[in-house]
C-alpha cells in the first residue's frame, strides 16, 4: 500500500469476492449523476470554467460535514454571492468586501471570522499561484500524504489558528483529513460524477475520504478491524479497495455515501449481514 504500513491484510475478509460484488452492485446503483443533488459536489457542476469548478469544489469540500441540508443552506447563499464566476469574484474583491461577505455566514465549528479568513486566503492563493493546483504543485515531492501536508501548511501559513481554522485544515499526516481527501477525489477522478480537473495526482494515490457512513459500512464488511475512524482505518480500507482496483480505489466513495445520506445504510447492512 502506498505511503502507509499496516498489518491488516485482505485475507482477514471472510468472503472478499462476495464483498466486492456487494460494493460493485452499490457502485452501479448509486454512482449516478442524477444523485448529485444529495451532495455538495452539485455546486461545482453548475460552472463550466475549470477554475470556478476548482474553487467552488474546495469551498464545498471544506463545508462537507454534518447534515447535507444544513451545509447546503450555507453553501448555496455563500457561493451565489460570488455571482457568475466565483474565481473572478474572489480575485476582484477587496479584503474589506470579503470580510463583509464572510460576516453573513457561520457553520457549526466555523465562525464568521473563520469564513472571512478562509475567503481572504483563497483570494491570496489565486492572486499568487493562479489556482489551487498550482499551489499544490509547489509542495514537496514524494508520497501524496507529504504533498498534501505541505499544501495544507501553505494554506494555513498566514491564517490565525482559531479552533475553527484548525478543524477546517487538519494535517493529512496525522488524521484522516476527510474533507481534504474528498476535495482530492472530486478534482482528480474523472467521470460523470467527479470533475477530473487536476493532473498532478493519480487516482491510484487517493485515500478514501473517511466519514462515519463509510467507516460503519467498511467495519461491517471487515475492511477494517479498528473501533473508530482514524488515519490508520482510512489506510486499511483503502488497501482493500486498492486490491480490487489498483488504479481507482476510491471509486466506491460517492455510492457508499449515498447509502448514509439517503437513509438507506441500515437496510443495506441488514440485507448483507
Amino acid at each position: 500500500m502506498a505511503g502507509c504500513k499496516t498489518k491488516f491484510k485482505e485475507k482477514s475478509l471472510k468472503h472478499s469476492a462476495s464483498v466486492r460484488e456487494i460494493f460493485d452492485e452499490a457502485l452501479l446503483q448509486y454512482h449516478q449523476e442524477s444523485l448529485l443533488g444529495t451532495d455538495p459536489l452539485q455546486i461545482p457542476h453548475r460552472y463550466k470554467k475549470p477554475l470556478d469548478q476548482e474553487i467552488t469544489a474546495f469551498i464545498s469540500a471544506i463545508f462537507a460535514f454534518g447534515n447535507v441540508n444544513a451545509m447546503m443552506k450555507v453553501l448555496n447563499p455563500l457561493i451565489e454571492q460570488m455571482e457568475e464566476s466565483p474565481s473572478e469574484f474572489l480575485m476582484g474583491s477587496s479584503e474589506k468586501e470579503l470580510q463583509k461577505l464572510g460576516s453573513k455566514f457561520y457553520y457549526r465549528f466555523y465562525s464568521s471570522k473563520d469564513i472571512q479568513h478562509f475567503l481572504i486566503r483563497l483570494k491570496e492563493v489565486l492572486k499568487s499561484s493562479g489556482s489551487l493546483e498550482n499551489l499544490f504543485k509547489q509542495s514537496s515531492k514524494g508520497l501524496l500524504r507529504d504533498r498534501m501536508s505541505d499544501f495544507r501548511s501553505q494554506l494555513v501559513a498566514d491564517m490565525p489558528q482559531t479552533p475553527g481554522i484548525k478543524f477546517m485544515f487538519p494535517d493529512p499526516k496525522k488524521s484522516a483529513a476527510k474533507r481534504l481527501q474528498l476535495f482530492l477525489r472530486w478534482v482528480v477522478r474523472k467521470d460523470h460524477v467527479d470533475l477530473g480537473l487536476w493532473k498532478s495526482v493519480k487516482t491510484s494515490e487517493l485515500l478514501i475520504p473517511l466519514d462515519t457512513h463509510i467507516f460503519q459500512i467498511a467495519q461491517h464488511f471487515g475492511l477494517t478491524k479498528l473501533k473508530s475512524p482514524s488515519l490508520q482505518a482510512a489506510h486499511q480500507i483503502t488497501e482493500v479497495l486498492r486490491s480490487w482496483d489498483p488504479h481507482d480505489p476510491v471509486k466506491y466513495d460517492f455510492a457508499l455515501c449515498r447509502l448514509g445520506v439517503m437513509g438507506l445504510k441500515r437496510e443495506f447492512l441488514d440485507r448483507h449481514s
